[in-house]
């Protein structure tokens, strides 16, 4: 059980993430206890504000304590709470820190045209590019905010980044060595260390990260050298090791967003120009499957959303009986469920 202040406002970028509070809205103390839910949480936010869920949309987030933040950029953005375990890890750290959990809120249906605050903190120059190259849509009525998307728009690293696992590090690389078209291989590679090099014996570039802590699965970049003292004809890059998940992030990277009718041949140009790839159809088709569902998010990903639909199916209609049932690894088991209209 833990006791937390909550404030009411929005993120705001002013070289670094702040967040600007409503004073008018006032502090509230919530008492957590321990297998608090998504669900839960929301309603108790509701409740205190004496807001809508039929009418808002609110966001809970966070932002990391200063002992976690130190080997971080200070553009990190923050924490949103969007299921039953990310509320469990909220929970775990405001056992040993003091936290501020953040309250925001827009009315249903208003689109938001802005970038949003985390794409603001990490814009790169591939946002100027061209979208009708690609037939992209710039309203983006095709996904959702995944955080897998947010991550592939920050293609380039530095020293201090820190990535959500070994896999998720090695993804980036990938997608480098695509860009900057250069092999790379791994002299070392443990469940705490991850050491690479350029493939062309005698270059400078290297890249050194550690997990963070012995129950942490994050891993930091350490050290990073991003200059190739090797010349770009003895380079060695093979697009035999690109996968169709490394092709999907790259067109998410460079284009942000997918048309409806986005069809495998209308990548065929648009990737050989930017990356020099040569792709078969087969392969186009399975790289644009990949981009829809780092866009959608997976099945898997789809059933984290659960509890808050089931809360808001049940706000909404009183009455209605939604039970979910989780087997011993907190994965889905069973879903009963009685609509009651209004």
């Amino acid at each position: 059980m833990v006791h937390i202040i909550t404030v009411f406002g929005g993120w705001m970028l002013k070289n670094v993430c702040h967040f600007k509070v409503d004073q008018t809205k006032g502090s509230k103390l919530l008492i957590l206890v321990d297998d608090m839910s998504y669900a839960g949480l929301l309603q108790m936010v509701e409740e205190e504000y004496q807001l809508d869920m039929q009418v808002h949309d609110i966001q809970l987030s966070y932002q990391l304590p200063q002992i976690m933040m130190e080997n971080m950029s200070n553009k990190t953005p923050p924490v949103f709470l969007t299921s039953d375990r990310q509320v469990r890890n909220f929970i775990e750290i405001c056992k040993s820190n003091s936290l501020q959990l953040c309250v925001s809120m827009k009315n249903k249906g208003e689109e938001n045209r802005e970038v949003p605050i985390v794409d603001k903190l990490f814009a790169t120059s591939s946002s100027k590019i061209d979208h009708a190259d690609l037939g992209v849509d710039d309203d983006r009525d095709d996904g959702g905010d995944n955080n897998n998307i947010l991550s592939s728009n920050m293609m380039n690293i530095k020293v201090g980044d820190y990535f959500k696992s070994k896999e998720e590090l090695q993804q980036r690389l990938w997608m480098l060595s695509v860009k900057y078209k250069f092999g790379w291989k791994v002299p070392t590679s443990n469940t705490t260390t991850l050491f690479v090099v350029c493939k062309t014996d005698g270059c400078s570039w290297r890249l050194r990260a550690t997990r963070k802590g012995e129950t942490s699965e994050y891993f930091w970049i350490k050290k990073y050298i991003d200059v190739h003292t090797c010349s770009a004809e003895d380079r060695s890059f093979s697009q035999g090791t690109i996968t169709p998940k490394i092709v999907g992030q790259l067109i998410l990277d460079f284009f942000g967003g997918i048309s409806k009718g986005l069809k495998p041949r209308d990548l065929e140009k648009p990737l050989l120009k930017n990356y020099g790839l040569t792709l078969s159809y087969h392969q186009l088709w399975d790289a644009l499957q990949e981009a829809r569902e780092l866009l959608r998010g997976s099945p898997e990903s789809g059933y984290e959303e659960l509890p808050k639909y089931i809360y808001k199916i049940k706000k909404a209609n009183p009455g209605t009986i939604g039970d979910l049932e989780l087997d011993d690894n907190q994965r889905f088991k069973y879903l009963f469920f009685r609509l009651v209209s209004v």
